[in-house]
């Protein structure tokens, strides 16, 4: 997956192993082009809970599905970004992790203060038991 060992995945080497850069930018939290370890687990545990939170299966949550999970719709309105009445999962990562890397919990020290030495992908891997071969949360176009 890091074709070049540099500890990142850049948007080049995203689009090789999924074959689009479809949610490289919602995975790319700080907006640097590259996507570090941290930014790659946020991200896969963000498609996690986009997935449980997508009751029907559909690709998207709608209030009904946000309500059911939460019991009230508080906070749909601010990961609803383009403002439709449905949660995507590019808008549902982007806001997540933004509330990440607002609160300090993407960064390197954070990390560090952790307990996380990682410094390689796989070391993420080997640490965290995550499979990072697996492709990211697809969601179906809905047109």
């Amino acid at each position: 997956m890091d074709a070049d060992h540099d500890g990142k995945l850049s948007r080049a080497e995203w689009i090789i192993q999924f074959g689009n850069d479809d949610m490289f930018n919602a995975y790319d939290a700080d907006g640097d082009g590259v996507i570090s370890p941290e930014e790659w687990l946020a991200g896969q545990k963000m498609a996690k809970e986009f997935g449980d939170l997508d009751a029907n299966g559909d690709g998207k949550i709608s209030r009904a599905e946000w309500i059911a999970r939460y019991g009230s719709d508080a906070g749909f309105d601010m990961y609803d970004l383009d403002g439709d009445g449905v949660i995507d999962a590019d808008e549902f990562i982007s806001a997540k992790m933004a509330q990440l890397q607002a609160a300090g919990v993407l960064t390197p020290q954070m990390m560090a203060a952790a307990g996380s030495t990682v410094a390689s992908w796989r070391g993420i891997r080997n640490k965290y038991q995550v499979g990072v071969t697996s492709p990211p949360l697809k969601i179906k176009p809905v047109y």
